[in-house]
């Protein structure tokens, strides 16, 4: 329900974040100024925009776990762009309205600022891509209060399989079904 009730927002987001990406587009293809061409761009966009609000109200199956990953990476991609163009904008108004630098508005600056936006957009979604496929655990030992104990033991008992808790009395893997330490 709560998805409903952002998609509003999340909408707004991609509007504003697709009006910036045509202007830099523009900026550097002269093709692209005409509102016919944006067609298939626009069309490409707003799947990735509304897979992951499109893909709640589906039936489980292969066609919502496959918009559920398009849409869990489109909004990393998304983050990543927010950002990027947030900064710029940001810049831009410090630059030219703050600073008075009027020669920071010129086609030629439009241009580069894309460029290094559209650069780093693509090295943090890459990256962030390859990063999400390794995986990486972390010992539950080491979120343990008494973990200079637990470490100093020579060795501990098996874990019960299934069983994720951390037994409170001696700060070793949880042994038991009950509510006590087994040790």
């Amino acid at each position: 329900m709560l998805a409903f009730l952002l998609a509003p927002f999340y909408l707004l987001f991609n509007l504003y974040l697709f009006r910036r990406i045509m202007g830099w587009v523009r900026a550097w293809f002269p093709w692209f100024r005409k509102r016919k061409h944006w067609a298939v761009p626009a069309a490409l966009y707003a799947f990735f925009a509304l897979s992951f609000v499109l893909a709640f109200p589906l039936p489980a199956g292969r066609l919502k776990r496959a918009l559920m990953l398009i849409g869990n990476y489109w909004l990393g991609v998304l983050l990543y762009l927010l950002l990027a163009v947030l900064l710029a904008d940001g810049l831009r108004l410090l630059l030219v309205h703050g600073l008075k630098l009027r020669s920071l508005r010129s086609a030629r600056m439009h241009r580069i600022a894309g460029c290094l936006c559209a650069a780093a957009i693509l090295v943090t979604s890459v990256g962030g891509v390859i990063n999400a496929r390794i995986m990486r655990s972390t010992s539950r030992l080491a979120s343990s209060t008494n973990f200079s104990r637990a470490a100093s033991s020579s060795s501990f008992p098996p874990a019960v399989p299934g069983c994720q808790r951390i037994c409170r009395g001696c700060a070793g893997p949880h042994r038991g079904s009950g509510s006590g330490c087994a040790v």
